[in-house]
């Protein structure tokens, strides 16, 4: 239930005149995010409004998300993202570009926030950390983490901020983070993020950068193995077993690498499983379409992945490459299944929603279509060039099972095009044109229709603005039956301090009935009835007789031994405070000496 309707009557005539030939089919843009500014301004690297006016921005923990439209992510690219097993989208950290209009000069920042995003086209604030200062001179700013202890969550941890960090959502619903760079290197530390707690887990890895990896034997998993610093490798590969994979990516800026590493959550084990253990391999192709042993794609680093219907991993691109492989985790072999060997290829452009090819490229991202069964993806964008000046916005839709790609909207290495149409926001049309980009955060959502978020455009531009791709049915997508799913839960508070969590991210302090909507396991609309209960403390009082040799240990286990009225707080069957107010009477031990004759 989308509470903007989708109408099309609003078109600029203006539009219509000078952007008549640029025709894509019948898929439709729209641009969804109210806070861009103009295209061409400087504030396009925006890096303020992502705080609610008003709340303590130091505060390590936000007491609660912000309402609804008071908050969104600054512009980054290479941001981590995931989407949950609820449809609902998250992105964290990121690298911003910023312009500084007096002086013209670049900064850094690495950022760390974590947000949601819920229908209705709203982000959620779901944890901030303080910014902490380094060279100052170059404003040079970065957040340091937190980790705690190794494998215990809390609210206070959380890993610190960073760029082209690896991703999952696990089968369970937790979100997986590892590795990526900040300007000291590339890290190795591995992290799981608890949604329903919104607390972060440091899992292994090292608390500095730059940690050479530690293979092992290939195949067998030992606790000292370990992947290395390494960014630029973002997959979400994750296969029926939970287990997490990653392959290659660039390895403490050292170079790149076509290794295949292996994360099984139950054991906490780390297993190289294919691929070179030296950087720069140039792998081999073999023959098209044929599985071999031999088989190894080569090194690189800003491809694309996923998960194909039959379980297998999928690899696409990256390096300025278009080729296609697929990883059998069964059998341990790779098959170049599409694609050419060439660096640097233009691809095929025949005409919209036709057989092709997209040219070589580097920084894009894949999305699979649902059902999982479909076999179907979303690529889109990218950079041809390591500088990022050539920079599409094409976007494809890759069959998973015959091997081949459809062109479905959007140009390649288009200077003219690089400003995108905006057109009217909210209102989807086949005119709109989102601008190209690399190193975007996606998603796609119940319905097929594609999200795109941030990213990199063409001259060093950090956007944070927010589209919408509904797709073209004409093309071969096909649309879910959206079923609206209806349920009840309940909940208890202990005082009108406390907070009870609803399934639509917002907070209640008092007892009543609430609706929320959100969406369900299939991206579709779903009610869910919260009946929410205020039990409050309870108030006891103890009379308690003793010895003064028999010490009394109450609740929290202190031992009494003297007598007086003494405070004990606990906490009571439903898990609120219970206040029990002891009298203790210690009486002392009576001594007596008897002489008896008989």
């Amino acid at each position: 239930m989308k509470i903007f309707q989708k109408h099309f009557f609003f078109l600029l005539l203006f539009s219509v005149l000078v952007h008549y030939s640029y025709s894509q089919g019948n898929g439709k843009w729209t641009w969804m995010n109210p806070y861009l500014p103009p295209p061409n301004s400087y504030a396009f690297d925006t890096v303020a409004a992502i705080l609610t006016p008003g709340r303590a921005q130091s505060a390590n923990i936000y007491p609660s998300p912000p309402p609804f439209g008071t908050c969104y992510p600054a512009g980054s690219y290479s941001a981590a993202y995931w989407t949950d097993n609820s449809s609902r989208f998250y992105i964290d950290g990121g690298e911003n570009i910023g312009k500084i209009l007096t002086h013209f000069v670049k900064y850094f920042a690495e950022y760390l926030h974590l947000y949601l995003m819920q229908p209705y086209f709203t982000w959620y604030l779901m944890r901030i950390i303080p910014l902490q200062s380094f060279y100052s001179s170059t404003n040079l700013t970065r957040t340091l983490a937190h980790y705690g202890s190794a494998g215990i969550s809390s609210t206070y941890n959380y890993p610190s901020g960073r760029k082209g960090a690896l991703c999952w959502t696990d089968n369970n619903g937790y979100l997986w983070l590892y590795g990526g760079a900040d300007d000291t290197g590339d890290f190795d530390d591995l992290w799981q993020y608890n949604i329903s707690t919104n607390e972060w887990t440091w899992m292994g890895g090292h608390q500095t950068t730059n940690h050479a990896p530690v293979y092992g034997t290939m195949g067998i998993a030992a606790p000292g193995n370990n992947p290395g610093g390494r960014d630029g490798c973002v997959t979400n590969w994750v296969d029926a077993n939970n287990n997490l994979w990653l392959l290659g990516g660039k390895v403490n800026n050292m170079g790149v690498g076509n290794d295949l590493w292996k994360y099984n959550i139950g054991t906490g084990l780390w297993t190289w499983v294919n691929g070179s253990n030296t950087l720069g391999s140039a792998g081999s192709y073999g023959t098209m379409g044929v599985a071999a042993p031999s088989n190894q794609p080569p090194a690189r680093t800003g491809y694309a992945g996923a998960v194909a219907a039959n379980g297998n991993l999928l690899l696409f691109g990256g390096d300025n490459r278009n080729d296609v492989w697929e990883y059998n985790i069964v059998t341990n072999v790779w098959t170049w299944v599409a694609g050419t060997n060439i660096i640097g290829d233009n691809g095929v452009y025949n005409s919209y929603c036709q057989v092709g090819l997209p040219a070589a490229r580097t920084g894009w991202h894949a999305v699979p279509l649902k059902p999982k069964s479909v076999n179907q993806f979303y690529l889109f964008g990218g950079a041809a060039d390591s500088m990022g000046n050539k920079i599409g916005n094409d976007l494809w839709l890759y069959d998973g099972t015959a091997h081949t790609f459809k062109w479905l909207s959007g140009k390649f290495n288009n200077r003219a095009d690089s400003n995108g149409l905006y057109g009217t926001i909210r209102v989807w049309h086949p005119y709109n044109r989102i601008p190209p980009r690399q190193d975007y955060a996606m998603w796609c959502d119940g319905q097929n229709n594609l999200w795109i978020e941030g990213g990199r455009l063409c001259y060093g531009k950090t956007p944070h603005d927010l589209w919408e791709y509904q797709p073209d049915t004409t093309c071969g997508i096909r649309i879910p039956k959206c079923d609206t799913t209806y349920g009840s839960q309940s909940g208890s508070i202990c005082s009108a301090t406390d907070s009870f969590q609803l399934p639509d991210y917002t907070f209640v302090h008092a007892a009543g009935t609430y609706i929320s909507h959100t969406l369900n396991m299939g991206g579709c609309d779903s009610t869910v009835t919260t009946t929410v209960t205020v039990h409050g403390a309870t108030y006891s009082q103890v009379y308690t007789t003793i010895c003064n040799n028999q010490p009394y240990y109450n609740h929290n286990g202190f031992q009494l031994s003297s007598s007086g009225v003494y405070t004990d707080t606990t906490k009571n069957y439903v898990g609120c405070d219970s206040f029990i107010t002891l009298h203790l009477t210690v009486h002392p031990v009576t001594y007596a000496t008897l002489h008896s004759t008989i």
